[in-house]
C-alpha cells in the first residue's frame, strides 16, 4: 500500500481528472517517475514536490506529508502562495512591447534619440 504522500498525488491527480503522463509533463519528469512517487518506490527531491503540489494545487505539506523531506526547497513559498510569505527575487523588468521596439528601429534610422 502507498504511503500518505504517494496516496495523496495519486487521489489529487485523479480528482483532478489528470493523468500520470500529463502531471509528469507538467513537472518535466517521466511518467514512470510520477509511478515510482506514487507507489513510493522512490522518493522526490524536494523542488520536485513543489512541482508536483503546484501542478495539483495542493498545499506543499499535504504533497510531503510522511515523505521524510523538510520543506526547504528555494521555490517553497510559490507552491501555495497564500500560506507562505513570497520570497525576495529580483523582478526582471517588463520587456519592451513590438511598437516601441519599432519606435526603437525607427530613430536608430533617422538617427533621432
Amino acid at each position: 500500500m502507498a504511503e500518505p504522500h504517494g496516496q495523496n498525488i495519486r487521489l489529487k491527480r485523479e480528482q483532478l481528472g489528470m493523468t500520470r503522463s500529463e502531471l509528469a509533463e507538467k513537472i518535466g519528469r517521466s511518467y514512470q517517475h510520477v509511478y515510482n512517487l506514487e507507489t513510493n518506490k522512490n522518493t522526490a527531491q524536494p523542488a520536485i514536490f513543489y512541482r508536483i503540489a503546484r501542478a495539483l494545487d495542493l498545499p506543499i505539506e499535504q504533497v510531503m506529508k510522511d515523505s521524510g523531506q523538510l520543506a526547504t526547497a528555494p521555490d517553497a513559498c510559490a507552491a501555495n502562495p497564500t500560506s507562505h510569505p513570497q520570497p525576495s527575487r529580483p523582478v526582471s523588468p517588463p520587456r519592451p512591447t513590438k511598437s516601441q521596439l519599432d519606435q526603437v528601429v525607427s530613430n536608430a534610422r533617422t538617427g533621432a534619440a
